[in-house]
């Protein structure tokens, strides 16, 4: 599923490395399945894909494979080629999206992810182990930063706001009947 020849140096230098320092172990799965920082990726990176229509962060095999690992109540990871490609390929797609998401913004900077590590010491490994090693935990972390989705994030925490306050007030109306309206954003 996944040729060395689709890879470019750098990703190939950049799995090998991972997965040397790994001891070649899995990263994306565990002895119980698909851990929770596996599924907080694969939605982060559904999202990248859906807000940004970069297809280089797309694999309909990975898709469908993942999809379907993720709809199963158990899984027993086993040290075979199917498991070995999701695995391979997750991580390839980490360093993908990390590489789009962050790299070719000019504003980007380390600080700006409250990381407050010197850039030339941050690397994309120390990146995806920290996001395996908290589990997915801080992973909002690794989230884009450009001003739209902070935005965006800002308004929805607004309507959470609304929603646990109790919602929108009753609107009292003299009309009988209410239709239901459909609003189509733009």
């Amino acid at each position: 599923m996944l040729e060395a020849n689709e890879l470019s140096d750098t990703l190939n230098n950049r799995l090998t490395s991972f997965y040397n320092s790994r001891n070649y172990q899995y990263a994306w799965f565990s002895k119980e399945g698909l851990p929770e920082h596996t599924v907080s990726f694969w939605n982060l990176l559904k999202n990248y894909l859906n807000y940004s229509k970069d297809s280089s962060v797309y694999n309909k095999w990975l898709t469908d494979k993942m999809e379907t690992l993720i709809r199963l109540e158990r899984i027993r990871p086993k040290n075979d080629s199917l498991y070995q490609n999701v695995e391979i390929l997750l991580t390839r797609y980490f360093y993908t999206y990390a590489d789009h998401a962050f790299a070719a913004d000019p504003d980007f900077s380390i600080k700006s992810l409250e990381w407050y590590i010197p850039k030339k010491k941050l690397t994309l490994e120390a990146m995806l182990d920290s996001v395996l090693t908290s589990h997915g935990q801080y992973a909002d972390e690794y989230a884009p930063q450009n001003p739209q989705y902070l935005k965006l994030k800002e308004q929805l925490s607004k309507y959470k706001q609304i929603k646990d306050a109790g919602g929108w007030p009753t609107v009292n109306s003299k009309v009988e009947i209410m239709k239901k309206v459909t609003l189509m954003l733009l």
